[in-house]
């Protein structure tokens, strides 16, 4: 029986708050903007970049993206690993999982980020935005992430409601969060099947309920 675990990255398997807020205060300072707060830099990782840029800066959006990438890659310093996220990956492919990598964030990145922390053996697929012609929570990207893949359980692990809506677009799918932004589901009427305080705890939950 095929398994799939649909793993979003940013603030799920790594912290990056910290380096996103700083490249968006990057460009909204070039800009003129007033500068963002943590919870307003969390709330933007619910879009893709496409999206994102589109909407907030319209005819500025190309030069917005390209100046976030650029300050992006200047904080590199600002990513950590989640405690356990390496354990539970381990876990999850010793047991046969298929373990996939359904981002919003920019695919060149993304991949970049899984290198350097030698997470790439754990992951069958990894998509980024990009990767499809509609990025995440469409329906397209959801049917894109799968492919090749006739899954009989499907679980999308991630932080905020865009992964509640991903799973939301299978039949039948399990959605699971962790380290979530209440902000970001307050203004909505998502729900997840499942809520964790972190890796460990959902790692405990795995081996008690599902694994």
């Amino acid at each position: 029986m095929k398994k799939i675990i649909l793993w979003d990255w940013d603030n799920t398997l790594v912290k990056t708050t910290e380096a996103i807020l700083n490249a968006h205060n990057m460009v909204r300072q070039h800009f003129n903007l007033p500068l963002w707060t943590k919870e307003q830099a969390k709330e933007a990782m619910n879009y893709s970049s496409k999206d994102f840029f589109s909407l907030f800066f319209g005819d500025n959006a190309i030069k917005a993206h390209s100046l976030f990438l650029e300050s992006y890659l200047l904080n590199v310093n600002h990513l950590y690993l989640m405690p356990g996220a390496r354990d539970i990956l381990k876990l999850t492919k010793r047991l046969g999982y298929i373990n996939i990598i359904a981002s919003n964030k920019t695919e060149f990145i993304l991949l970049k980020e899984i290198k350097h922390f030698n997470l790439e053996k754990y992951f069958e697929r990894i998509y980024g935005a990009g990767s499809a012609f509609q990025d995440k929570p469409s329906k397209i990207f959801a049917l894109h992430v799968i492919k090749d893949f006739s899954p009989e359980e499907i679980y999308v692990i991630g932080d905020g409601k865009s992964d509640i809506m991903l799973a939301n677009q299978y039949q039948k799918a399990t959605s699971i969060l962790i380290n979530k932004n209440p902000r970001s589901l307050s203004l909505s009427n998502l729900s997840a099947n499942y809520t964790f305080n972190s890796l460990s705890e959902l790692t405990t939950f795995l081996k008690r309920n599902i694994l």
